[in-house]
């Protein structure tokens, strides 16, 4: 069977799209998000689900599971006031693109190893 290949990624739009989300969830405009944004955008928006299950971080892809939320959310809260900051999610959203980066940069390394780049 052939590895499956990762999408394209444009860092630029994944980083636009991201902060689109950011403030889909951000309903009372404060900059942060708390536990009630995040379950309500996870519920209410189909953006905001499709962005988080195909990020590629582990504790942002948590937020979408009722029994991971409270872990996920202390492990992206780093100042730990309970919410979380655009900063915060810059961060682990910045995390997410240096994953799906390396994952390509994986595949083309493997892929002209085997003569299929």
């Amino acid at each position: 069977m052939a590895p499956v290949q990762p999408r394209y990624v444009n860092a630029g739009s994944f980083l636009n799209i991201a902060r689109q989300v950011f403030d889909m969830m951000d309903s009372d405009l404060n900059g942060s998000l708390d536990r009630d944004e995040i379950l309500d955008g996870v519920k209410n928006n189909k953006k905001v689900k499709h962005f988080l299950k195909n990020c590629g971080h582990e504790d942002l892809q948590f937020l979408m599971e009722p029994e991971r939320l409270e872990v996920s959310l202390k492990a992206i809260d780093e100042d730990g006031d309970g919410q979380v900051g655009l900063m915060e999610w810059e961060h682990a959203i910045r995390r997410a693109l240096n994953r799906k980066l390396r994952a390509c940069l994986l595949y083309t390394s493997d892929a002209a190893d085997e003569g299929l780049g």
